[in-house]
């Protein structure tokens, strides 16, 4: 025990110091801006590699910006699935209710009846209906 005391007495600033570095990243660790230096520094540091296969395409403020206020005109929903359609995509999901009448309505439903993607090699799934392919 006289050995550790020592110890401390010998380094008490190195101690002390040690301690309140600590306590300092702790407090910076829960606070909300040192939850994003955490994640920052875990994102470094990670060992998986990024992948490709979803992309999430959200509703931001800049989206909201350039757009117009939510909910927007169905065109909109329709351009876009045009457009990812074009690309070859696999699958096209909306997380979005759809649930009242709006204005580009029927160019919406036209785009969606267009897409095809392939789910399984077996099946074809439209966005509009799902068959199984002929054999």
């Amino acid at each position: 025990m006289d050995r550790i005391f020592s110890f401390v007495k010998k380094y008490i600033y190195e101690v002390v110091g040690l301690f309140l570095l600590g306590i300092a990243l702790l407090l910076l660790a829960i606070s909300t801006r040192g939850e994003y230096y955490t994640q920052q520094f875990f994102d470094g540091i990670r060992t998986t590699e990024n992948r490709s296969e979803a992309i999430v395409i959200g509703v931001d403020d800049n989206s909201l910006q350039a757009l117009g206020a939510w909910p927007w005109d169905r065109s909109i929903f329709a351009e876009l699935t045009k457009k990812l359609d074009s690309y070859g995509i696999k699958a096209i999901i909306y997380d979005v209710l759809f649930l009242e009448p709006r204005s580009g309505d029927e160019l919406f439903k036209e785009e969606l009846s267009k897409v095809t993607t392939s789910a399984n090699e077996g099946e074809h799934f439209s966005l509009a209906k799902s068959t199984k392919k002929p054999e």
